[in-house]
């Protein structure tokens, strides 16, 4: 039969009843049963505070299965408490339990264990408390025993004896049976024994723990995932405690000192992909130095930055970039430039300038290497306004340029190639050169190897001594090698020089095309006497004859001049013979005291007297231009070859010298006498005449030594 063994039937009175009761259909041992809704079911009031007195006392020994206590409460919402634990006669609510299940606690919460724990699936490994456990990659929600390639997946330890477990073994939180073995508790916060090897050294306290192979954790080493920081030393392989509390450490790469931050090992930024076929080249990930700045006329914030990073093509092809960037402060790049490249072969770029604060050293071409000695500097110390690129190597050369160049201004366009002369429109300025009278500075230099001046628009590099190319035309004939070009009335272009005038330089190729072309040419502006021709006698002797335009060299002005009396001198003057002069001069009447030619220039000169004269003299005079080849005997003996352009002597033969064999001479035509000739035997060259005066004096006095007219 069943009934109750003490019953209580409270009728409203308020007048507790006990007792035992006749029927047997009671639901337990011991019931209580309130009809009365502002009455306690059951009510325990104990005054016995000494000992080991309960109040109420409940002992349960029918088995595990069975339920000491259970509370069934008809909640309406699920706030209302089902439990609750009272402490001072009821007055401060220690403890409770909602019908939603929820617990409060007006204090902590103590436990045996000592970690925070989660039920999580494993596939059936055989896991025991103290293995490390990562994440299951194969297997969802899942977790697997540790291994160094799953570092950066670990989840915690399997736990021995966690104070809090967090979750049922359950996917649905029900309370239906599940098989535990299929779940295992993974303590992820707290104190908790760990199997510990020593394959990475033994530990002390404080030592960060990682993930090594076989569930075991191992000493951390680099950067990555840890477990948390060991509570005692170890040396050998065992178990240790470890504070649990997985986090990512920077390992031996960062220290820290005061507000400075160290790295002190290797720092490395992977590729952003492998490559394939299809895609041969992936760069790094960029390292970016960011900054803002204020843009006062937007009025807005703008980020700027400067990034570092590979950027990779191929397995060839690998250049290291620094870009600079700047956008908006909330988008932080737009388009990126390119500042600094090095390419895998060494080769930079730098699209700025580039600031050395010393000595710049250079690389050996023979070795590759980075020289030691030889270096570029800029010298200051000469004085306070000259500065000049200075270097301790022997010399300077260029690889496959030649000319030396200045630039000049041109208001004309002018191309690689073209001669030029002075333009006198302005300073330093050239034109396009269009006649043989006009003297040529020089040619457009195409790569000069040197050049002076900073480039301007419209200012031409004009090469001024070396080799360049030079447009050139057949118009006067075939080119060939040695030839010496002059300006043609074709502007900028050179031809073959037939006579006296203004040269440019000397052909170094030949050319004998129709149309215009290009040639390398030896610059060296001069002017030209003539062309030189070679004849050969029958016995062997070499004459070298000086031949002349005709048109030039056969010119001939002539006039009259008076001086009037009281009058001492009178100019004369005529258009340039483009050489210097050869005078001749006669008065028609007595000259008072001596007289003589001064001021010889190509396009005039002038008649002095060496005291005013008492009656009009007339002169008549000749001029023509000096032969190329003429000879100036000196009243030392000596004799020298004479400039034909500006009349100065220069290469001195002493005739009592013997000529030698090999050098061919100047034939002195020009001068009246028999031309020198070299013969196989040496010759002592006859002594040269008396110098005569070049004018005639008066009758009446002697011929002024200074007299330069040409009756020679």
């Amino acid at each position: 039969m069943s009934g109750v063994g003490v019953f209580s039937y409270l009728n409203g009175g308020g007048d507790p009843r006990t007792g035992i009761p006749s029927m047997y259909s009671a639901s337990g041992l011991f019931g209580v049963d309130s009809t009365v809704s502002t009455a306690h079911g059951l009510y325990v009031y104990s005054t016995n505070n000494s000992g080991f007195s309960t109040g109420v006392f409940i002992n349960n020994s029918s088995g595990s299965s069975a339920r000491t206590l259970q509370l069934y409460q008809g909640c309406t919402k699920s706030s209302t408490p089902i439990f609750e634990v009272y402490s001072n006669s009821g007055g401060d609510r220690e403890f409770y339990v909602t019908c939603g299940g929820s617990t409060y606690a007006d204090g902590p919460y103590y436990n045996t264990g000592a970690d925070y724990a989660e039920y999580m699936r494993h596939d059936n490994q055989g896991l025991v408390a103290g293995d490390v456990v990562a994440l299951d990659l194969t297997n969802a929600s899942s977790v697997t025993m540790a291994e160094y390639g799953l570092r950066n997946q670990t989840v915690g330890v399997v736990s021995s004896k966690a104070s809090v477990v967090g979750n049922v073994p359950s996917d649905n939180d029900s309370d239906a049976p599940v098989d535990e073995t299929e779940w295992v508790i993974v303590g992820m916060l707290g104190q908790l024994p760990t199997k510990f090897s020593n394959i990475n050294g033994s530990i002390s306290v404080g030592d960060k723990l990682m993930a090594g192979d076989n569930g075991y954790a191992v000493k951390a080493v680099g950067s990555g995932m840890v477990l948390g920081e060991a509570l005692e030393s170890a040396s050998a392989t065992g178990t240790v405690m470890l504070y649990l509390h997985p986090h990512w450490w920077a390992g031996d790469l960062l220290d820290s000192e005061g507000s400075v931050n160290y790295v002190q090992d290797d720092l490395a930024f992977k590729a952003t992909g492998l490559a394939t076929t299809s895609t041969q080249g992936f760069g790094s990930n960029n390292l970016y130095f960011n900054g803002s700045g204020w843009n006062s006329i937007n009025g807005q914030a703008v980020a700027t930055g400067f990034a570092m990073g590979n950027r990779t093509t191929n397995a060839t092809t690998s250049v290291f970039e620094i870009t600079y960037a700047t956008g908006t402060a909330d988008s932080m790049f737009g388009a990126s430039r390119t500042m600094l490249s090095i390419t895998n072969s060494g080769d930079m770029s730098v699209t700025g300038d580039l600031t050395v604060g010393r000595r710049l050293y250079l690389g050996s071409k023979t070795t590759g290497q980075g020289s030691t000695s030889t270096y570029l500097f800029v010298d200051d110390t000469l004085s306070p306004t000259s500065t000049y690129i200075s270097t301790n190597a022997d010399g300077w050369q260029t690889e496959d340029t030649y000319d030396y160049a200045e630039r000049y201004e041109s208001d004309q366009e002018l191309s690689p190639g073209d001669i030029v002369t002075a333009d006198g429109s302005g300073i330093n300025k050239v034109k396009k050169a269009t006649s043989i009278h006009e003297p040529v500075l020089g040619i457009v230099s195409t790569k000069p190897g040197f050049v002076t001046g900073r480039h301007y628009e419209g200012w031409y590099p004009i090469a001024l001594a070396g080799r360049v190319p030079t447009r050139v035309s057949t118009l006067n004939g075939a080119i060939k090698v040695g030839d010496q070009l002059s300006a043609s009335d074709m502007p900028g272009v050179a031809v073959k020089a037939l006579g006296a005038g203004n040269v440019i330089g000397i052909a170094l190729e030949s050319y004998d095309k129709y149309e215009e072309g290009l040639i390398s040419v030896f610059v060296k502006p001069g002017y030209m006497g003539g062309m030189l021709s070679e004849q050969t006698t029958a016995g062997g002797t070499t004459i070298i004859n000086q031949t002349t335009n005709t048109t030039v060299a056969d010119k001939v002005i002539e006039g009259l001049a008076l001086i009037k009396a009281g009058a001492s001198e009178v100019n004369i003057s005529f258009a340039t013979l483009q050489a210097y002069p050869m005078i001749y001069a006669t008065p028609h009447s007595s000259v008072d005291g001596s007289w003589y030619i001064a001021n010889r220039k190509d396009n005039g000169f002038t008649i002095i007297t060496s005291e005013p004269q008492t009656h009009d003299v007339e002169f008549t005079w000749m001029a023509r231009p000096m032969k190329a080849g003429t000879i100036k005997f000196v009243s030392d003996n000596t004799y020298h070859a004479v400039d034909d352009l500006t009349g100065q002597m220069y290469g001195p033969i002493n005739p009592t010298d013997t000529a030698p064999t090999t050098e061919p001479v100047i034939d002195p035509a020009a001068t009246g006498t028999e031309p020198l000739i070299v013969t196989e035997e040496p010759q002592i060259l006859p002594e040269p005449p008396e110098e005569t005066a070049d004018t005639p004096t008066s009758t009446t006095n002697t011929q002024n030594q200074n007299s330069t007219t040409t009756q020679t």
